[in-house]
């Protein structure tokens, strides 16, 4: 009995690294995985081949507090490289303290992080943040420094691989100004901020090579500062936004006009237009899609609900299909009957 007991215990002593990190990925917690590296002489000697932390812990700033306690030698390596694996190429959520944002930096530049994406939550500045991000979310209060510095040194311009610009969730004051916007940039979303000065920022946008999509948040493009940067191919109108014939600029092919409800008129269409999403309310406050521009082929109607996408057949006429939680079959229909088949089959 003991000789088999010990056949047992060599055959699962010697399990192969690759199964033996599948049983560490089953471990959610790091001091179960260094204690599991524990148990015998091989499996600590050779830890660096199957043992890993859990990507979960690196995945917000928390992981800078497990850093400055983190004081198992023998792990370091193991624990600078699971950090780089898991943050490298994903999303990183900042929730900084000021008076830790600076150890938090060393931390970054320490172990070579370099997140393609960040969520900041009320920390201290854009010069915090490594210079080769590629997305960016602000979240609540943020210091702007442009409106103290000329020379615009502490802006998003020093980021000049930023592709994404989200400030829709941003907390600003009359007087923040945003400053310069990096070349880079491919999507931006503005401040829903009804009081908010717009003039620099569609400045800025209106230079950018690259940019492709713009939420116009509580822009309406009725002040001084209009936007006509013809780089632009889609957009994304608000409640707020009050439209008039020179308020898209006329290079946009798409407009989600899921949280606008009111009539577009005639001359606000740019040339160019293809592709609408709406609700349907918007269908009952545009004469149910009967005056929109011929050049509209695609359309695709949400609410919490559904999802129906159009596809324009004529003038007259029009291919409906839904998604499969429906169960709802295509229909052609004329698209004077589309309200009263959508209000029928969502019954």
């Amino acid at each position: 009995m003991c000789s088999t007991d010990n056949k047992d215990k060599q055959q699962f002593i010697n399990l192969p690294f690759i199964l033996l990190n599948k049983i560490i990925n089953n471990l959610d917690e790091s001091i179960d995985r260094i204690s599991f590296s524990l148990v015998c002489k091989r499996w600590f000697d050779n830890r660096n081949k199957y043992l890993c932390f859990n990507n979960e812990t690196f995945m917000s700033s928390s992981s800078f507090d497990i850093y400055k306690n983190f004081t198992l030698n023998s792990y370091k390596e193991l624990f600078q490289l699971s950090i780089n694996q898991s943050i490298n190429k994903k999303h990183l959520v900042l929730i900084v303290e000021k008076d830790e944002i600076q150890e938090y930096i060393v931390f970054l530049k320490l172990f070579k992080i370099r997140p393609n994406s960040v969520e900041i939550v009320q920390t201290s500045g854009i010069e915090m943040l490594p210079s080769n991000i590629k997305h960016i979310s602000v979240v609540g209060k943020f210091s702007f420094k442009a409106q103290i510095s000329s020379v615009y040194t502490n802006t998003f311009s020093t980021l000049q691989h930023l592709e994404t610009l989200d400030l829709s969730r941003v907390s600003l004051s009359n007087n923040d100004k945003i400053g310069p916007l990096p070349t880079s940039l491919i999507s931006i979303s503005i401040p829903v901020n009804r009081n908010f000065q717009f003039d620099d920022i569609i400045n800025s946008c209106n230079h950018l090579p690259n940019l492709k999509f713009i939420d116009y948040g509580s822009f309406n493009n009725d002040g001084n500062q209009r936007l006509n940067n013809t780089s632009i191919k889609s957009i994304k109108l608000n409640r707020s936004t009050k439209l008039t014939d020179q308020s898209i600029p006329a290079s946009v092919e798409i407009i989600d006009f899921n949280d606008f409800r009111l009539k577009v008129e005639q001359n606000v269409w740019p040339p160019s237009i293809q592709s609408i999403s709406i609700d349907t309310a918007f269908i009952d406050a545009n004469d149910n899609l009967m005056n929109i521009p011929s050049s509209i082929k695609n359309i695709t109607i949400t609410n919490e609900q559904f999802t129906f996408n159009i596809r324009r057949l004529d003038q007259q006429f029009i291919l409906l299909y839904a998604n499969n939680i429906l169960n709802i079959d295509s229909a052609i229909l004329n698209i004077n009957c589309l309200t009263n088949y959508l209000k029928n089959a969502i019954k």
